[in-house]
């Protein structure tokens, strides 16, 4: 069925290009703007800071990464020969770079985290500045896209002798994994754990755990894989109870 779908659209992309092109990008926008809609109706009262700051961490980083792919783009422009084409392509790939590479207000948005958590101190501690957000299916899509964030917690995983523990604005509890399960790495800074008890108050069937920490996200593979086996050894040793 979804082979059938994808055709049909490739088909009615080369005979009416700008109609699907206008259509899809309403749908997109629709979709995107309803799932903040349905995290920010589904975050607790006490957790609507950590969507606010998110909301503007994203914009301050499209924003800024639209701004340095036109000053990349000028600069070839200028110094090398003017064509249409180079330019664009130029622009756009240099705000795909810039939007996943870089990580412009991850200091912003680490200061006024950490303003919340005041009466909290990471010294002695292996601490590791981390968001952690929940998703689960629902509707109308069941698949992929469809997965609807539940809610997003800021805040700090702690890994000591005895317990892994995470402290946020409003998560404060230990994570504890079913014996012989390994999380799974989604990226340089990701880790998808598919563990629907996991912050079961909040109906998350997953949980993606992403490093906050590094101006470049890729430079946080290093604690992500220390996280990762961390939390595989752990799962062996200290199974959730049935």
């Amino acid at each position: 069925m979804l082979e059938v779908i994808f055709v049909a659209y490739l088909l009615a992309l080369f005979i009416v290009p700008l109609p699907v092109l206008g259509g899809t990008l309403f749908f997109s926008a629709g979709w995107f703007f309803y799932k903040k809609y349905y995290l920010f109706k589904n975050q607790p009262v006490g957790g609507k800071i950590v969507c606010y700051l998110t909301g503007a961490s994203g914009v301050i980083n499209v924003g800024l990464s639209f701004l340095l792919s036109i000053a990349i783009s000028k600069t070839i422009d200028f110094l090398l020969f003017k064509f249409v084409y180079l330019y664009y392509f130029n622009l756009v790939f240099a705000f795909s770079v810039s939007a996943r590479w870089f990580d412009f207000s991850h200091s912003i948005y680490k200061y006024y985290i950490d303003r919340t958590l005041s009466n909290f101190h990471t010294k002695e501690k292996k601490a590791y500045f981390v968001s952690i957000s929940g998703y689960r299916k629902g509707a109308p899509f069941g698949f992929g896209a469809g997965l609807l964030q539940t809610f997003i917690d800021s805040g700090y995983l702690i890994i000591d002798d005895h317990e892994i523990r995470f402290i946020g604005v409003f998560i404060k509890e230990k994570i504890k994994l079913p014996a012989n399960y390994e999380p799974e790495k989604l990226s340089s800074e990701k880790i998808e754990i598919a563990v629907p008890s996991l912050f079961q108050n909040f109906q998350a069937e997953k949980v993606i755990l992403a490093m906050k920490e590094q101006f470049y996200p890729f430079k946080s593979r290093e604690d992500r894989d220390f996280i990762h086996q961390t939390l595989i050894d752990r799962a062996k040793f200290e199974p959730i109870a049935r």
